[in-house]
Order: C-alpha cells, then sequence, then structure tokens
C-alpha cells in the first residue's frame, strides 16, 4: 500500500513533451479541463474529482514536497482524472496549456505577499489575469479565495482591462483545506471569495519552441568583439564565459540583438559568426538560452549575446539621470498602430469605442450651445470656413478647424469620458480628430472604430507614463498633452499610414502639445480648448507625415523627448508593456455627473447616503469628505475660490459646489451648473459645512482606483457615513447601453429632433457594418436633409 502512495504515475513529465500539453492524450479522453494552482495537500483537487468525474483535472505546484503529499492523497481516494504538474504557475501557462484549453481555475488561499526573492510568484497581477484569461476558455472562470482582505482589493485593482467581470463576497470557512482549518482555528470565520468570469478573449499565443544547438569555438580574438564606440585594444576587462546552449539567431539577428544597417566590427570577418556571450569586467547575466526568450534590448542588463548573423555589441546606455528610458518606444507604439491587424482588436474594444463615440456625439452636441463652443465656432468660420462638420451647426469649416471646434464642444460640460489610470479626457481630442479626418478620406465603420481603439490606447499610455500627478505639477493638463499624439495616431491608423510614417507623426505631434492648468486660477475657457487643440494637432501631423514631412522618432523616449520634458516622475515602462495584451479603452469611464473627474466618487458617496436615509437640507450639520491628494489642489484649493466659485467653470471644479448641490438637489446634472444656482443662497450655505481632508489610505489605491468616502453629521447628533470604490460609470460599475443612451438623448435634443437622435444612435450602435461614415456625420447638423 505504501509503494502506491509513491506511484508517480500522475505526475507529467512536462519537459519531456511537446508544447502545449495534448491533455486529450494524457488522459486518453475528452473531456472539459479544470486546474488548481497551488493545490497543497490536493485535498480540494481530489474532492472535485471526485465529484465530477466526467471532469479532468491539473494540480499546478512548484514544491515537491506537496507534489509528494498530492500523489499520496491521489493514491489513496483512487481517482485516475488528476494529473499534476511540478513548475512554476506562469510557465504552466503560458507554455502548457493552449489557449482556450481551461474551463475552470482554482487558487485557494495563494500567499499574499510572498518573500522579496518570491515577488515574480505572486498571483494575479495585471498581466497574469492577461495570461491567465487567453488560456481560459470561453464563459471560463477563476474561483479565488483568501483570507487576506488587503490582499482581495489588490486583486480586484489588477481586474480592470483584464478581460474579466468580476463579484466577490464574504464566506464562512467552507473548503475544507488545511490553511482554512489552522485559521480558523485562531478564530477567523469570514474569508473572501472572488469569482471571475471570462467576459472577453485577451489573445495571447503559446511561445514558439525553439531548437537548441551548441557551438565550440576553439579560438577567441576579443578585439572582434568590441563596443562599437570602444577605443581599440581596450579588451583586458572582457573575460572568456563558458559557453552553454544557445538558439541560432533567425534571420540574420543576433540573440541579444538585431542585425541592421548599423554594420559593426563582426562584418568583417564573416567565416566566424559564432553564438558567444561576453561582457567586459562583470560576471555575465545571459538568458538567450532560453526557449522562446526575446531578445534584450540595449538597454537590458547583463552582458549581450551576438549569434549568427550578428552585427556589433552595442554598449551599455548611458543613464539619463532618472529611470531608463524604455527604447524605441516611438517606433514600438507607431509599429503596433500601423500594423496591428483589426482581427487582433477583441469585439469588445470595438464595441466600446461605439459606446464612446454614442458618448462622444451626446456631449458635444450640447455642449455646441454653451458660450465657449459658440465663440469658438464664429472664431474659425471666420479664419477658415469650409466643408467639414461643425457639430450642432449647419456651417462647416476646414478639416483641422472643424476638429478644433468640435473639441471644444465634447469638452464644455465636463461630462466627457474619462481613462482612469492616465487621468485624461480621450473621446474628445480622437473623436474630434477622427471625424474630420474621415471627411478628408473615406473610411469604413470598423476602421473608424479600429482607429479610436488605438489612438485611445496611444492617448493613455502616454498619460500613465508621465505620472498624472507629476504631470499636473508640473502645471500640463493631461487631455491637451498626450491627447494631442492619441488623436495624431488616430488618423495615422485610419489614413493607413506605415510605420515609418506613424511614427514621424507622432515625432511632428510632440512639437505641439500643450494644456496648462492656468484656467484653474480665474475660471478660464482654456481647458476646454485643450482636447480641440490636441485634435487639430494631430489631424495636421498626421497630414504633414502622410506627405512625407519628418518628425523625430524618439520623441517620447529621447534625452529630451515628451518623458523627460514633461514629467518628474515619469515611468517609461508604461509605454510598451504587455502592448496588444490589453486596451486602455476597456478601462474608460463614463461620466454621469457634469463635473471634474475627481468629484465624482464623493458626489455618489453623497447621494447615497441622501438616498439611504432621506436626508433633507436642514437635517445636514456638516459633511466631510475623504478626497484624493492628487485631486486636492484641482477641486479643493485655493479655498475662497472653491467655496465662492464665479463662473460655471469654477463650479465643475469646486468640490463644496459639487457637494452642495448633490445635498440640495439629489443630483449633480447640467441643469445645477449654471449661474444661477452659483449665486444660490441656499447652495452657498450648503457649501460652507463641507470640509475637505485628504486619505493617505485612498492615495494607496490611486490611479488604478478612484475613491472617496463621504461623512455626514446631523443635527440631531448622528453620523452617517459611505464610500465609494468604482464610482458610477467606472468600468467595474458602467452606465449600461440604455442608461447611456439615455444621456445622450436627454443632452442631445437641446440640438437635434428625438427621430435624428434615434438614427444616430442606430448607426453608431452597429457601426461596424456601415461601410463609410461620413455621411453620417451630416445628421449632426440640425437642418440637415
Amino acid at each position: 500500500m505504501r509503494a502506491r502512495y509513491r506511484s508517480l504515475a500522475p505526475l507529467v513529465s512536462w519537459a519531456q513533451l511537446p508544447r502545449p500539453l495534448d491533455w486529450e492524450a494524457l488522459f486518453a479522453r475528452q473531456a472539459p479541463l479544470e486546474v488548481e494552482l497551488g493545490f497543497g495537500n490536493g485535498e480540494f483537487l481530489v474532492r472535485q474529482a471526485q465529484a465530477r468525474p466526467a471532469h479532468n483535472f491539473v494540480g499546478i505546484e512548484r514544491e515537491w514536497a506537496s507534489v509528494q503529499r498530492g500523489l499520496r492523497r491521489i493514491a489513496q481516494a483512487g481517482v485516475d482524472n488528476v494529473r499534476l504538474l511540478l513548475v512554476e504557475a506562469r510557465v504552466a501557462l503560458e507554455r502548457l496549456f493552449a489557449p482556450q484549453s481551461i474551463a475552470r481555475l482554482y487558487a485557494l488561499f495563494p500567499c499574499p505577499w510572498p518573500k522579496a526573492r518570491h515577488a515574480k510568484h505572486r498571483l494575479f497581477s495585471h498581466p497574469f489575469l492577461c495570461l491567465l484569461n487567453s488560456r481560459l476558455a470561453p464563459e471560463g472562470e477563476v474561483l479565488l479565495v483568501t483570507d487576506h482582505r488587503p490582499y482581495l482589493e489588490w486583486v480586484l485593482e489588477q481586474v480592470p482591462d483584464s478581460g474579466f467581470a468580476c463579484q466577490w463576497r464574504c464566506v464562512p470557512p467552507c473548503y475544507r483545506t488545511k490553511y482554512e482549518r489552522k485559521w480558523q482555528a485562531q478564530g477567523q470565520e469570514q474569508f473572501y471569495e472572488l469569482l471571475l468570469r471570462k467576459a472577453h478573449h485577451h489573445a495571447i499565443p503559446v511561445p514558439e519552441e525553439v531548437a537548441v544547438q551548441i557551438h565550440r569555438v576553439s579560438h577567441f580574438d576579443p578585439e572582434r568583439f568590441q563596443p562599437a564606440d570602444a577605443p581599440r585594444h581596450h579588451h583586458r576587462g572582457f573575460q572568456r564565459v563558458p559557453l552553454r546552449s544557445q538558439a541560432p539567431a533567425r534571420h540574420g539577428a543576433g540573440a541579444g540583438g538585431r542585425g541592421g544597417p548599423d554594420a559593426g566590427p563582426l562584418d568583417r570577418h564573416p567565416p566566424r559568426r559564432h553564438a558567444l556571450v561576453y561582457q567586459a569586467g562583470t560576471r555575465l547575466q545571459h538568458d538567450s538560452h532560453r526557449r522562446g526568450a526575446a531578445s534584450p534590448g540595449p538597454g537590458a542588463r547583463g552582458g549581450t549575446a551576438l549569434g549568427h548573423g550578428s552585427r556589433a555589441l552595442q554598449p551599455r546606455p548611458r543613464s539619463t539621470g532618472g529611470s531608463a528610458m524604455t527604447a524605441g518606444a516611438t517606433q514600438q507604439l507607431a509599429t503596433f498602430v500601423a500594423t496591428t491587424p483589426l482581427s487582433d482588436l477583441p469585439a469588445a474594444t470595438l464595441e466600446r469605442a461605439a459606446y464612446f463615440l454614442l458618448d462622444y456625439l451626446g456631449v458635444a452636441l450640447r455642449g455646441s450651445c454653451t458660450d465657449s463652443s459658440a465663440t469658438a465656432r464664429a472664431c474659425v468660420q471666420t479664419l477658415a470656413p469650409g466643408p467639414a462638420t461643425l457639430i450642432g451647426c449647419d456651417q462647416g469649416a476646414l478639416a483641422p478647424f472643424a476638429a478644433l471646434v468640435n473639441g471644444v464642444s465634447a469638452h464644455s460640460l465636463e461630462l466627457d469620458d474619462t481613462h482612469q489610470e492616465g487621468s485624461i479626457h480621450l473621446g474628445a481630442p480622437i473623436f474630434s480628430a477622427l471625424i474630420a479626418a474621415s471627411e478628408l478620406q473615406p473610411a469604413s465603420g470598423r476602421d473608424f472604430l479600429a482607429a479610436a481603439v488605438l489612438g485611445y490606447e496611444v492617448a493613455a499610455r502616454l498619460a500613465m507614463a508621465v505620472t498624472p500627478t507629476a504631470h499636473y505639477r508640473q502645471g500640463f493638463h493631461p487631455t491637451g498633452t498626450c491627447g494631442t499624439f492619441g488623436a495624431a495616431a488616430a488618423v495615422a491608423r485610419l489614413w493607413g499610414l506605415d510605420a515609418s510614417q506613424t511614427a514621424y507623426a507622432l515625432g511632428i505631434a510632440g512639437s505641439q502639445t500643450a494644456g496648462s492648468m492656468a484656467f484653474l486660477a480665474d475660471g478660464a475657457w482654456t481647458k476646454r480648448l485643450h482636447p480641440g487643440w490636441a485634435a487639430h494637432s494631430g489631424l495636421l501631423a498626421a497630414a504633414l507625415a502622410r506627405q512625407g514631412y519628418r518628425g523625430p522618432t524618439a520623441i517620447l523616449e529621447g534625452r529630451d523627448g515628451f518623458l523627460q520634458a514633461y514629467s518628474t516622475a515619469p515611468q517609461p515602462q508604461r509605454l510598451t508593456e504587455a502592448l496588444g495584451a490589453s486596451f486602455a479603452i476597456l478601462a474608460t469611464a463614463v461620466k454621469p455627473h457634469a463635473c471634474c473627474r475627481y468629484m465624482q466618487a464623493p458626489i455618489d458617496a453623497l447621494l447615497e447616503l441622501v438616498q439611504r436615509y432621506d436626508l433633507a437640507p436642514s437635517q445636514v450639520a456638516h459633511v466631510t469628505l475623504g478626497i484624493l491628494d492628487t485631486a486636492f489642489p484641482i477641486i479643493g484649493e485655493p479655498a475662497e475660490v472653491k467655496y465662492a466659485p464665479r463662473s460655471v467653470v469654477d463650479a465643475q471644479f469646486s468640490m463644496p459646489f459639487g457637494a452642495a448641490v448633490a445635498l440640495l438637489y439629489r443630483r449633480a446634472s447640467l441643469a445645477e451648473f449654471t449661474p444661477e444656482v452659483i449665486a444660490s443662497p441656499a447652495v452657498r450655505e450648503l457649501m460652507q459645512k463641507v470640509t475637505l481632508v485628504r486619505d493617505p489610505e485612498l492615495d494607496q489605491r490611486f490611479p488604478r482606483q478612484w475613491p472617496a468616502w463621504a461623512t455626514i453629521e446631523l443635527t440631531d447628533g448622528r453620523k452617517v457615513s459611505a464610500s465609494v470604490t468604482y464610482p458610477k460609470g467606472d468600468p467595474q460599475n458602467p452606465l449600461t447601453w440604455e442608461e447611456l443612451r439615455a444621456k445622450y438623448f436627454d443632452l442631445g435634443s437641446a440640438v437635434l429632433p428625438r427621430a435624428r437622435l434615434e438614427t444616430l444612435a442606430q448607426q453608431v450602435q452597429a457601426l461596424d457594418t456601415v461601410a463609410e461614415v461620413a455621411p453620417l456625420w451630416r445628421l449632426l447638423r440640425p437642418h440637415a436633409a
């Protein structure tokens, strides 16, 4: 009996098998596949296998002791529908499972905060979730159970834009695992269960396997392996490194660098091109022997690999004084924009683009009625009359100036969409540019939506990379600065510019990025100009690039590039990390309240309290609001302006005003942000009862979350409180299509008749079937035939 416990039969020797593994062959049958990560003693895994004999089960562990205990338990239970893997979870998911092959995955009580040396094994980060999503079958599920509330909250922060819909709940002890019993014995009676359901697919292929070859070198001449800019004969620090197995480079590219036009010393000795690795004066750190390993760029640490067809050993880059810039980020983004096929864009991204387009049109229609829009429109009709559509107007303008005015209209109400982590309004600059561009060159609905998705991606990535807080402190508005790049990328894609032209367009856009936060001082209209100018500049940048005008091709990452010039704390990795694995448009929010994005969560918290307790304004003695530190200088300072707004713009950025109208009117719609309401004595009185406080705990979750809390002290002495993690309109708490349509009709009815609005809405919702979009924009003119 003891020998049975030690049987290795259920253990899969995966390293000896073709990958991804053929699980039907390993189980000798076809059945739904379920996986448990970190099965521990195997208790839950075996119980699941016993309960569902028609399913196949795989347990994954990276500790041999756990595998040994799992083998014993499998033998004791006598189940034959379980297989075990001794491997790290990421490796297993990446290489051993085909895309969309797993029906359900479990992770019970994973270690929430491993030791520093194990940090890379932390499960359920955002990249890990994207990988997991790619391996789950349609409608697949993930069950995560933890005893650790901070870990649950951390995982929830990783979920947006990962392809999952999520829900969680508190549960009593019910999983009967070793760790659950341990914590229950210590007095814990409550655990957290998180269920992730696959909503849309992330396409991450299994890495291609590469054959391993070994090359022996009988003689080494260090002078033939000099860095390109190093003086000759300075090779004393070079040390010979024992050669390891290494894959031959493909198509003339070495394992550690790519062949290219900049030929180096190796080109003078074509007969000897061996796979060698050397580094000056330090121990080699080299990864190219791994199957499928990506070639390290010039910023990679450690040695440089030279393979068949290699050009030259590249020197270590000089420090820029801050975090190292991502090499070639501009070109990577340009290539991604220009070459990503429509088939690689998940259907959910195209649907979301149509969703945000409908929101944009409703906001821009109503925004065209504001004084700032009317002034801008009058200006361009004088300077640049033309045929391109001005939303809400029968006359037109030249396309770049139409883009400018439409961007102003779309941002005038503070009701346009917002990307959370980038703190940027994306739709106003990008759709304004695309509508004008589609009137200059015919475009289908699908191409229009794809261009919007990629424009959102570029602008959001730049906004995250400059770090919103640091960007604001430099006095810049991300919508005006980063939105220019997004508009240029979107138009370049719509017009079919190649990767080189797209890189030029981004470079040209970089010389036009502007948007000062100085409007906060006196309620000026310039903030509304920012997305319009971004759309105008992005369209011009793409038009110039199409004609062959050259722009800098390292505008983002260069020494004098955008990140260095516009931020004191750039995060260059945000430009390209997980590019194509997730899309920013899926992490973008719609605003239900007609004011600054930072005011949405506090207003939601107040509305919840007012409605839950049916509070009248006369019952309110004092209000305390916990807000983000980043928000404070925007919606809380200077106090003399925020507690006594002088204009609609002032009110749109006054948290005390937003709180007062929420308490008084039980909403914060466009109707509340008017000169009449601003002058109301009742509103002015309530504003003086509002206190704003910084809460460091909230800042720990920003910018993935934009949380807030509210406490109301009542005149009878009671205190009531509410907190909001995801305000209404966030991707985790979205407006439904019907709710969005209601917002669109409410706003658009000030300009167009209901029947016209309905026609527009139907065509936008089916835009991916429209052969040419330009005729649609004519419906935005009040007296169009």
